[in-house]
């Protein structure tokens, strides 16, 4: 692997790029909202529940403008060829045809398409803004925004980077399903990983295992991950406001259950719980044998929570 930093020229002097367009657009996950509208500091839409990312949030920039990297002016435009991205290092048409070819047809961004909305919810949760800009969180406190930096800084340089698309040289072997990419065959190569090379359709995050939307990436121990699952590994996320900086949100609006609980650390990060449905299990399953059924595992779970009161 290389671990090379990257220079500052690769990133853009106007910064990152981030806009969104986001109330009123449809849910995705269920049929009753009415259109997403913000909660003050969750992450769930007022009308549905549902996640913001599970609505159709219009991101007007690319992974390479948010991440505020410098525009890539030697590739084709996507536009002119009927999609809203092509990978860098494709030089013509067939090229392109060749690399989406080898993707389902709803992930492939035609102008117009499913792939397209596909790949405007993978920069919305991928590239979650709150992990980019300051400006976009809440709850990062004063004592922690240079750490926040450091770890933008640090990221940025040893990290992130975007991938390219290049025909594969002979006997290539893709690091994603161990199997043998066809001489020059349209592949995508990694910067940051050396020599080894994927099919289009095998370039995915090690944690949510989705596509890598615009060949954006990040490496940890040898291994490639989205934006938001790289952030994850090195610091906790609140599953309130999907912040990740050391924010001070266990003590404010994000307790926003009636009771709620922080799992002793059975791992590398605690998990927020509301308590009522940690034990509501448990009670259902007091009369039954432990042996018998396995959901009384709960007991356990339950015998170590750190409890907040209402």
């Amino acid at each position: 692997m290389i671990c090379s930093r990257t220079p500052r020229e690769f990133f853009s002097a106007d910064g990152v790029q981030i806009k969104e367009t986001d109330v009123g657009q449809p849910c995705t996950e269920c049929s009753k909202c009415m259109g997403y509208e913000p909660h003050n500091w969750r992450k769930n839409c007022r009308n549905c529940k549902c996640l913001r990312e599970g609505h159709e949030i219009v991101a007007e920039h690319g992974a390479r403008s948010r991440l505020g990297l410098t525009s890539n002016h030697d590739g084709l435009d996507a536009r002119s060829l009927g999609y809203t991205f092509v990978p860098a290092g494709l030089t013509t048409a067939r090229q392109v045809d060749q690399y989406y070819s080898s993707l389902p047809t709803h992930e492939v961004p035609k102008l117009g398409s499913k792939g397209e909305a596909a790949r405007l919810q993978r920069i919305v949760k991928q590239l979650p803004k709150q992990d980019l800009a300051l400006a976009a969180c809440k709850f990062v406190e004063d004592s922690v925004k240079s750490s926040y930096q450091d770890f933008i800084s640090a990221r940025n340089e040893i990290a992130l980077d975007i991938g390219l698309a290049k025909p594969a040289p002979p006997n290539s072997i893709c690091d994603g399903c161990n199997r043998t990419i066809p001489n020059q065959q349209v592949s995508v190569v990694a910067p940051r990983m050396g020599k080894l090379i994927w099919h289009p359709g095998c370039f995915r995050c090690s944690t949510c295992q989705d596509l890598l939307v615009d060949l954006a990436y990040c490496v940890y121990d040898e291994k490639i991950y989205c934006e938001r699952h790289y952030a994850e590994l090195l610091k906790p996320r609140c599953e309130g406001c999907d912040e990740a900086w050391g924010s001070n949100c266990t003590e404010t609006e994000c307790f926003s259950a009636p009771t709620t609980a922080v799992l002793a650390p059975g791992g590398p990060r605690r998990d927020i719980v509301c308590l009522l449905t940690l034990l509501l299990p448990v009670a259902l399953c007091l009369p039954m044998s432990r042996s018998t059924d396995e959901n009384c595992a709960r007991e356990d779970a339950a015998a170590q929570i750190v409890y907040f009161g209402p």
